[in-house]
């Protein structure tokens, strides 16, 4: 049993509307109405939890995690959740697993990620979790769905945040990089991989088949992902944290020392390690502060 957490309690709470627990709205369509309430499920589970006694001693300690779309739900909700919880709570930390997901083109230059993420956020209203301070920021409007990306949320986070993520993760590969736009009578997920034939079989599917070109074009995306991460300066900022690794994965955690964090001087520990950092206590593994590497 790993002594950093033995005596945690865990709550996993799962959602299925793509929404990453921050739609609220009722769509009525020609096939029925639509349910989306994430953020109102995400309320509730917290206030049920606290009268199951989170909370109740003085000094708990929270940790917030998520991966995937749950990862870019920790950038949407932290603050919110922490907002819920009450001041018996000492410290209360956000990590988020595989969820900086960026609005880059595909390889043929088109935004296909773009418009998907434009799309769930006015069918499930999302603004109502997004910072309004990113919401004010934007041109107009029509520019408002931008604030749900993790590049711009986590400018705005006050909660402690650490980023455990890689730059050529295999989803965003899949389904933003080498996605075709999805037509009326195709799910987007359907036409991830589908511009390269050496992704074409989805997930699994090994970088090595791949041309010179194409790996270019992944070296490319990795960089990227970096430059978008250090211009939130979220790492940066005191207690915060972040391990980038350059492995070729989704939701799984990064082991060894393989970075693609530039020159800003990182910690290179295990996620379990990184955790308990979070935190303040004292780990049982080593924590190794490295000057990172290309």
């Amino acid at each position: 049993m790993q002594p950093d957490f033995a005596t945690f309690h865990r709550v996993h709470i799962q959602y299925c509307d793509g929404g990453s627990f921050a739609g609220d709205h009722r769509l009525r369509t020609a096939e029925g109405t639509l349910h989306f309430r994430g953020r109102r499920i995400l309320r509730a589970t917290i206030e049920r939890l606290r009268s199951f006694g989170l909370g109740a001693t003085p000094g708990t300690e929270v940790l917030l995690t998520g991966c995937s779309a749950g990862g870019l739900g920790v950038y949407l909700n932290a603050d919110f959740i922490r907002g819920l919880l009450p001041p018996t709570v000492s410290k209360f930390k956000a990590m988020a697993g595989s969820g900086f997901m960026l609005d880059h083109p595909n390889a043929d230059g088109v935004d296909v990620i773009g418009q998907q993420m434009a799309a769930v956020y006015h069918m499930q209203r999302l603004e109502s979790a997004s910072s309004p301070a990113c919401l004010s920021e934007q041109v107009s409007a029509q520019e408002r769905w931008r604030c749900i990306l993790a590049e711009q949320a986590a400018r705005f986070i006050e909660s402690d945040l650490f980023i455990l993520d890689s730059s050529i993760d295999e989803w965003q590969l899949l389904c933003t990089l080498t996605a075709q736009p999805a037509g009326n009578a195709t799910l987007y997920m359907d036409r991830c991989g589908a511009l390269w034939p050496c992704l074409s079989s989805g997930w699994g599917s090994p970088l090595a088949g791949c041309s010179a070109t194409q790996l270019r074009a992944v070296q490319a995306y990795g960089s990227a992902f970096v430059a978008r991460i250090r211009a939130t300066a979220t790492m940066e900022k005191p207690r915060n944290g972040g391990f980038i690794s350059s492995c070729h994965t989704h939701v799984r955690r990064a082991r060894g020392p393989n970075l693609h964090a530039g020159t800003h001087p990182a910690r290179v520990t295990p996620h379990v390690s990184a955790q308990a950092a979070l935190l303040g206590r004292p780990s049982s593994l080593p924590v190794s502060p490295l000057r990172s590497r290309q």
